[in-house]
C-alpha cells in the first residue's frame, strides 16, 4: 500500500510542481509526511499514530490547495 500511495503522490506532485511552479521541497516534504503516516498507522502507539494522523491531515490540505490554485 505504502509504495503505491507514495509512488501516485510522486507524479502528482512531479506534474504540478512542473506545472505551477510549486516549491518542489514542499512537496518532498509532503510525501515524506504520508510515508510516515502509512508506516506508523500500524503501530499501537496512540501518541505516535495521532501525531501520523495529524502529519497525513496536514499533507493532504497542502495537496489540495496546490491542485485547486487556479493556473
Amino acid at each position: 500500500m505504502e509504495g503505491k500511495l507514495t509512488s501516485r503522490l510522486k507524479t502528482d506532485y512531479m506534474f504540478s510542481t512542473k506545472a505551477s511552479g510549486t516549491d518542489s521541497e514542499k512537496a518532498r516534504k509532503a510525501i515524506e509526511a504520508v510515508r510516515e503516516a502509512v508506516r506508523v498507522s500500524s503501530r499501537s502507539h496512540t501518541s505516535e499514530v495521532e501525531k501520523a494522523k495529524a502529519a497525513y491531515i496536514k499533507a493532504l490540505n497542502e495537496a489540495v490547495k496546490r491542485f485547486s490554485r487556479s493556473r
